[in-house]
């Protein structure tokens, strides 16, 4: 007869909440990147390379990255890329502040470090949660859990939307609307 640990849902709450979290910030910045390269460079080619940087390395390395996640020390693998993910936004900012601009290939640099976190973050979430939950309550678990990941995607757009300083109102306005209209599809989902 398998024992229910104490506190099992606290703890997966706790953690969702955490990586909730740690989404929303990551996001805030993507969309602080990509507003910057599209007011500075206006040039379409860095915004396509920009996004291709941070979309390639999930789109390449995901078929592959599982097997080395079951392997691995999990925790390691949602710290170690948050924390790796951080320090090159830091220098990234770090930069900016001193340099007083920020240059374009340490943005992609940056944008590329990140998709590479991601790439790992994401199956070591979704590969924990089962380990945190009693047999007996899984399929519930999992049913109550489907669309939890990638929300923060939505909600990063719209939590960031005041904080533009460089948009006219009306651009704002219709910007925030949009954000909003995706958050609240995601509710609804």
């Amino acid at each position: 007869m398998q024992t229910t640990p104490p506190h099992w849902q606290r703890n997966i709450a706790i953690f969702l909440l955490g990586q909730f979290l740690s989404g929303i910030t990551s996001m805030t910045v993507q969309y602080a990147i990509i507003w910057y390269l599209t007011a500075k460079t206006g040039s379409a080619t860095i915004l396509s390379i920009a996004t291709l940087l941070g979309m390639l390395p999930t789109i390449l390395l995901s078929p592959f990255v599982g097997p080395y996640i079951d392997r691995l020390n999990k925790k390691m693998l949602l710290i170690v890329p948050d924390i790796v993910a951080a320090m090159v936004a830091l220098i990234l900012s770090a930069v900016g502040e001193f340099g007083g601009f920020f240059p374009v290939w340490l943005i992609f640099v940056s944008l590329l470090v990140r998709a590479l976190a991601r790439t790992f973050q994401m199956p070591t979430i979704q590969a924990i949660l089962p380990t945190m939950v009693p047999g007996d309550q899984l399929t519930r678990e999992r049913s109550t859990r489907c669309g939890e990941f990638g929300e923060h995607d939505y909600c990063a757009g719209t939590g960031s939307c005041p904080f533009w300083p460089d948009a006219d109102a009306a651009f704002d306005f219709v910007r925030c609307f949009r954000c909003d209209s995706r958050s609240q599809l995601a509710v609804v989902r």
